[in-house]
């Protein structure tokens, strides 16, 4: 947990003016998701980053767990969603993973998701999993950074917040797509199928590598351009199951 201020170290954030926000949309009706995404938010908020210091996202919001009103929402591991206390956290660290970038802070660890995820662009994910996966955020400026964080109908806005008197800069980022990988299909012979029946099992995911950029286009390539990171995202097959053929129509597949 990021120590605790001193007044006169608080002082300068008295009348904060914004440095950077993201937002984020959820659906409310998926009920435990948006109380853990909640939980997680009420957390954040009001953390106040000390000039150089770097403060650990897992250490702040601590073990998502029932106990502290963490509820089971689905989760993604290795490509794929499964029920788990907390499912939905990930969605508040991007969050403030975008909002932070925004900022101007630097991001010192960070992983991206074993899939792309729906609310934010790719490469602009981070995923984290109490005692595994950690979001590492370390403030620069030589001012102190506020942290807002909230939870409201369907959307997560997280801000920072600097003096009145802090020089910032109107970041941006961008991700470019390096590569897109094909899906391809996997076939499973299964002899409960009519002959020349086919199922679809599991759909088929294209894998992507992108690179994010965080850029001050008023300043020019060379100036303001900085890599943030470059995101892998591996391809899933598609898995199809498909009935008895005959030996010509099988080594015609698909």
């Amino acid at each position: 947990m990021a120590p605790s201020l001193a007044e006169a170290e608080l002082q300068p954030l008295t009348s904060p003016r914004p440095l950077g926000g993201y937002v984020t949309r959820y659906d409310p009706l998926q009920q435990e998701r948006a109380v853990n995404i909640a939980i997680a938010a009420q957390t954040l908020d009001g953390l106040v980053l000390r000039p150089g210091a770097t403060f650990s996202f897992n250490e702040v919001v601590g073990p998502r767990v029932r106990e502290r009103g963490y509820r089971e929402a689905p989760v993604l591991v290795n490509g794929r969603f499964t029920l788990d206390v907390g499912g939905g956290v990930c969605q508040t660290s991007t969050t403030l993973y975008n909002a932070a970038l925004l900022s101007g802070l630097l991001a010192r660890v960070r992983a991206p998701h074993s899939r792309p995820v729906w609310y934010v662009p790719l490469a602009r994910d981070a995923a984290v999993a109490w005692g595994l996966i950690d979001l590492k955020l370390q403030n620069p400026h030589p001012y102190p950074v506020a942290i807002s964080a909230r939870a409201d109908g369907d959307h997560l806005t997280v801000r920072l917040w600097a003096p009145s008197d802090a020089v910032t800069l109107p970041w941006q980022l961008r991700t470019v797509v390096e590569r897109a990988t094909p899906a391809g299909v996997e076939w499973r012979f299964d002899p409960s199928l009519a002959p020349g029946d086919r199922r679809l099992d599991q759909e088929g995911r294209t894998g992507y590598v992108a690179t994010l950029w965080r850029e001050l286009p008023l300043y020019g390539p060379a100036v303001g351009r900085q890599r943030v990171n470059v995101s892998s995202y591996p391809p899933s097959a598609a898995v199809v199951r498909v009935g008895p053929e005959d030996e010509t129509a099988a080594a015609g597949l698909p």
